[in-house]
């Protein structure tokens, strides 16, 4: 994460993202605080308080879905230097209508939307590549607070994204790696971050409430300090909590158990040892999309220039590889184009536009058996699913940002 999003990815990916102020993303180590944040601001009359969302974690499955559809080799987050500014426009877009559909239909007024998802800690490099004037605020809290609070709760999720919770010294490497990221976060965004304390917000909160509201752009309104008050549904672990006024009894419980928290302290302390990382970045976004627009109006030079560009920083790219073939068997180049048609179908057999013409490509060459068993050829069940999750009706491959490729008929 902190190798993809640097501070020279954001110099070449000035003004890419999307103006709006509408989101707001609380976050921080699970059990820190969060959802009692999200109340107080939730009580203000122009802030609408969603809960934990899954839009940021749902548009990385979305680029992890179509950097795989389109055989690129790259994963996320090393793909995020190949989002261009129309890519991103439709992501956005598509975030915000999400975002305004959680808003109750008679609260007009609203001005910001809060989306707690904990973990979004990780997500923040997107979060600022999408949204420059995102309003993000993480909570901090005593780690061995938020420790005790994670091991005695049971999210019933042992072997999920909250497996980390059910010991004490896998607690204490989740609390490194949040400590390690947030660090990256604000020096890549000095100032841009609000840190909250749980701890301050229960000594003083009406200081702390003045203080975030403040940091969102919005006049004080004295009832969000009732958050008991608060008629909204909660569905996190601390359900039980935000039905109570705001207390203090959770300060310092760990001092109840200290005599168990060595492990803890192992985790937490452990050496966090660096693999190597291997990440290419392309030196502008957008090649694949660009090109395909060239090959549709006919502009073959152009889009094989772009094409040949991407296979320059990565070799495997598959769509790369089948427009190049295209390019060539459109150019009369047959043996050439075919054998770059076929390493891309290789690398992407679900793909049953490619399939069939690549079939094309063999019956102009003259070899109609070829074509023939490619037709017949037997398709996976996992090919199937591929198909049936990344192409829609009219043959295009589609990530529900407004992006269309590889939709290429050239015969």
């Amino acid at each position: 994460m902190r190798h993809a999003f640097s501070r020279s990815l954001y110099e070449h990916r000035r003004h890419i993202g999307n103006d709006s102020t509408l989101p707001v993303f609380v976050l921080g180590m699970p059990r820190s605080g969060t959802t009692l944040i999200e109340q107080i601001l939730a009580g203000h009359s122009q802030i609408h308080g969603a809960g934990e969302l899954g839009v940021i974690p749902g548009t990385i499955a979305r680029l992890e879905r179509w950097e795989r559809h389109t055989g690129s080799g790259h994963h996320y987050p090393d793909c995020v230097d190949d989002l261009s500014a129309d890519v991103v426009a439709g992501i956005t877009a598509s975030l915000l209508k999400e975002l305004r559909e959680t808003v109750p239909e008679n609260a007009s007024e609203v001005r910001h939307v809060v989306d707690k998802l904990p973990h979004n800690f990780e997500n923040i490099g997107l979060i600022k590549l999408l949204f420059p004037n995102a309003r993000i605020i993480s909570v901090r809290r005593d780690p061995r607070d938020i420790a005790i609070s994670n091991y005695f709760t049971d999210y019933a999720a042992k072997h999920g994204g909250m497996g980390f919770a059910y010991d004490l010294q896998w607690i204490g490497e989740q609390l490194a790696d949040h400590n390690l990221l947030m660090h990256h976060w604000n020096q890549l965004f000095p100032g841009e971050i609000l840190e909250v304390r749980y701890e301050d917000v229960v000594s003083d909160p009406e200081r702390e409430a003045r203080r975030m509201l403040a940091y969102l752009g919005v006049q004080w309104e004295p009832q969000v300090l009732d958050t008991s008050e608060l008629d909204r549904p909660v569905k996190t672990a601390s359900v039980w909590q935000v039905r109570q006024p705001i207390y203090q009894t959770a300060r310092e419980r760990w001092r109840r158990y200290a005599d168990f928290l060595a492990p803890l302290t192992a985790g937490t302390n452990a050496k966090i040892v660096h693999e190597p990382v291997e990440m290419v970045s392309l030196p502008v976004p957008g090649m694949q999309t660009e090109g395909i627009v060239y090959y549709r109006q006919g502009k073959l030079d152009e889009a094989e220039m772009l094409f040949r560009r991407l296979l320059h920083h990565l070799p495997e790219h598959a769509t790369a590889h089948f427009m190049v073939g295209l390019i060539y068997v459109r150019k009369g180049h047959l043996a050439d184009g075919i054998g770059h048609m076929e390493k891309g179908l290789q690398a992407c057999p679900w793909n049953a536009n490619w399939r069939r013409d690549l079939a094309q490509a063999y019956e102009l060459a003259g070899q109609p058996e070829k074509a023939q068993a490619l037709r017949s050829r037997h398709v996976s069940t996992d090919d199937r699913v591929m198909s049936v999750i990344d192409v829609d009706q009219d043959d295009a491959v589609s990530l529900d940002f407004s992006i269309r490729t590889s939709a290429t008929r050239p015969f």
